[in-house]
């Protein structure tokens, strides 16, 4: 079923129920479910994060998998007058961690406001035991969001997506200082692995630019 949303998709399930799905803009058999339709809260913020390619959790997954299941409420801060999570990672000679909240997870948290204790939770709706069950589940999330191998399987884990952000940082123009401290980094020779990469890039364009 279509929509006036370009890419918004309603599938009937055997169960009878439906579900909500969007297609990613620019891949045209790619296709994230999202957990709301129109009218339901966050549903902009859904609909825009799913045709950017986007998942909802999946785009939480930032800190080291050691420190994700205990982050929750009580890292929220406020810096410069913007909502932002701040911890200190467990890994040893790591720093402390601060980043703002996006409109996505900022959606969430006012859905689920004096609600959770951790901000990521199992389908039961509770906290998560260890890194390894959370490692596991975000491998699903990955297949949900339909970054698979031939088999099906997800072919991203929690740390490929945490390098995948650190590159995404670095194509916009961030700095290898803020790279490291946005991912924790104690050393800023890590984070010039992903600015080095961008740099090669954008030479490369401009000197296949200079042939032409």
């Amino acid at each position: 079923m279509k929509f006036e949303y370009t890419g918004l998709l309603k599938d009937p399930l055997p169960s009878g129920n439906f579900r909500w799905r969007v297609r990613v803009k620019g891949e045209r058999n790619r296709k994230i479910r999202i957990p709301v339709g129109p009218g339901g809260a966050g549903f902009d913020a859904h609909y825009r994060a799913a045709r950017r390619g986007e998942t909802p959790q999946i785009r939480k997954a930032l800190g080291r998998i050691g420190d994700m299941p205990v982050l929750g409420p009580h890292n929220l801060t406020e810096m410069d007058g913007e909502l932002a999570i701040q911890w200190q990672q467990s890994k040893a000679v790591s720093r402390e961690v601060t980043v703002l909240v996006a409109e996505m997870p900022r959606m969430e948290l006012d859905i689920h406001n004096g609600v959770r204790d951790t901000f990521l939770v199992t389908e039961r709706g509770n906290p998560f035991a260890s890194s390894g069950s959370l490692d596991n589940r975000i491998r699903k999330w990955v297949e949900q969001a339909g970054i698979t191998d031939a088999q099906g399987k997800a072919n991203r884990s929690q740390h490929v997506v945490r390098r995948g952000v650190a590159q995404l940082l670095a194509n916009e123009g961030a700095s290898e200082y803020e790279i490291m401290t946005t991912l924790g980094h104690s050393d800023p020779r890590t984070a010039r692995i992903y600015t080095d990469k961008a740099d090669r890039a954008g030479m490369g364009v401009s000197a296949s630019r200079k042939r032409t």
